[in-house]
This record gives structure tokens, sequence and C-alpha cells, in this order.
């Protein structure tokens, strides 16, 4: 990461099939800009980023990724988008002068038994960044994985269905004050009825 002209870019490469994540410096052009609307917590700011974008990515079979970024009281998200179908993302998420990335958000695509799993490359983020990384995933569960949280062994992860090898983890559901798991609209819901009165 890198100061230039006043604004702090992030560039993640990341590949679910690749080697680690890493966050590299970049230029002073480009990155995801944070949300105009203001919300009053990061969790807030998390559910209405992967709600603004979960069912696209289920149906483009596409991730999208953004920071989480506080201004005061005030929490914002930046949305880039990654290659449809292809379990890659490369994103510059900007972070201007006066912000401070508090988290990372991310959504995993269309449904397959992996992604509703954090992935090593997920994992390796959340180490190299130090700070919590959500995931939204084709189920419409909201996980988080935190900075030294457990991974799965291989053989936990064999036994999950995943492929046979260490790095994933499990991260943990996210739930509301209530205690009820938050929802993240994945778009395959069923519409609701409409009730009409005679």
């Amino acid at each position: 990461m890198q100061r230039a002209t006043g604004v702090l870019v992030l560039v993640l490469v990341l590949w679910a099939t690749g080697g680690p994540a890493r966050a590299a410096p970049a230029g002073p052009a480009g990155g995801a800009a944070p949300s105009l609307a203001a919300y009053a917590s990061a969790l807030e700011a998390v559910v209405a980023a992967s709600s603004a974008v979960n069912a696209r990515s289920i149906r483009e079979d596409r991730e999208f990724i953004g920071a989480v970024l506080r201004r005061g009281a005030d929490f914002h998200y930046s949305v880039a988008p990654g290659h449809a179908g292809v379990d890659r993302i490369q994103a510059r998420l900007a972070i201007p002068a006066g912000f401070e990335l508090v988290a990372l958000w991310h959504t995993h695509g269309a449904a397959a038994p992996e992604r509703v799993y954090f992935s090593r490359v997920d994992a390796d983020l959340v180490t190299s960044t130090g700070k919590p990384l959500y995931l939204a995933d084709p189920t419409g569960a909201l996980r988080v994985l935190a900075p030294g949280a457990p991974r799965l062994t291989a053989m936990a992860a064999r036994r999950l269905g995943l492929p046979h090898r260490p790095g994933f983890a499990a991260g943990e559901q996210v739930r509301r004050p209530d205690g009820d798991p938050v929802h993240i609209p994945t778009g395959t819901e069923p519409a609701l009825a409409v009730a009409v009165s005679n």
C-alpha cells in the first residue's frame, strides 16, 4: 500500500486456485472509490455492499470484492468486480485520505461446495492485511474470517467435501443482535405471493 496524491490504493490480486494473496502498491490512478452513502457500522456497510451485488455475483459466476472504510463515525464501502467464471479477481481499492481501512468483504460467485468456505487465498489475505474478511456466499449466508482464526487441515477439508489440501477456513456466521443469522439476497429466492383482498 502506498499514498499517491492523497489516496492510498490497495491492489489485490487473488486466485482461488493459485498462490498466496498479496496486496501490492499501486500508482496514483484508479481504484474503487468508497460509497457515497454512510452507514452506522462496518457490518451495515458490509450488508449493503453484499446485498447490492450478491445476486449478480451468483448469476454471472463473478466474484466481487471491496473495502469497508471508516471516516469519523461513518462507514462506507467500495466494490470491484472480478472475472466471470474464473475464480480470479484483481482489484484496485482506493482508500482516500481521511479514511481508514477496517475490513474487506467479497462474494464467491455461483454455487459450488467450496464456495461456502473461505479459500486459502482468502485466509492469506486476512493474514497479510490484519483485517477481517466477510464472505457473502451463494446460499445467502454472511460469514466473517477474523485475523488469527483457525484454518482447516487437508483432512478436515476432505471430510467437508472440499479439495484435499489445507488452508480453507470456515469463519463465523454473522448474526443480528437478536441472534438470527444475517441473510444476503441471492436472487434465487422465490417471489413473494401477493395477497389480494376482495
